[in-house]
Order: structure tokens, then C-alpha cells, then sequence
């Protein structure tokens, strides 16, 4: 796997995508039914990922739900 990949400029913060939290999570939900959707007729389809290779239907849903898991517990949203 590649280490250390680095995104954007280090040390520096990319803008808010998004006005408000209310914002961010309803395009978080429209993009997770379309991911939804896009596999459901596209069941063998493989995408890469730029530090674990092509990943799977299945793949990607685990690694969505780490990635989720991680972000909702790093700011404190998640049921510990």
C-alpha cells in the first residue's frame, strides 16, 4: 500500500465544500443512494482506489464504512 499520501498542500486547510452541517449531510445521503444505485446495475464493476487498488462492491462498502466510522468518531458524532 502507498504511505503517506498527501492531499492538497500540506499544512494547509482546503475551504468548506458546504455552508452548513445540515448541507454536508444531505450530500453526504444523495451521494451515498446514487453509490447505492450506480452498484446495484453495475454489479462486477471495479473502481480504483488510489492507495488499496481496485476495490469491489463489497470492498468499497467496508472501506466507506471505516472511513464514515472514523470521521463520525473523530468529531464526536459517532455512540462510542
Amino acid at each position: 500500500f502507498a504511505k503517506n499520501i498527501v492531499i492538497g498542500e500540506p499544512g494547509k486547510l482546503k475551504d468548506l465544500a458546504y455552508s452548513s452541517f445540515e448541507e454536508a449531510k444531505a450530500q453526504f445521503f444523495k451521494q451515498l443512494i446514487s453509490f447505492f444505485a450506480h452498484h446495484d446495475k453495475n454489479k462486477t464493476v471495479e473502481y480504483l482506489h488510489p492507495a488499496f487498488g481496485n476495490l469491489n462492491y463489497k470492498e468499497w462498502l467496508q472501506f466507506h464504512k471505516k472511513h464514515v466510522q472514523h470521521h463520525f468518531e473523530q468529531f464526536g458524532l459517532g455512540n462510542n
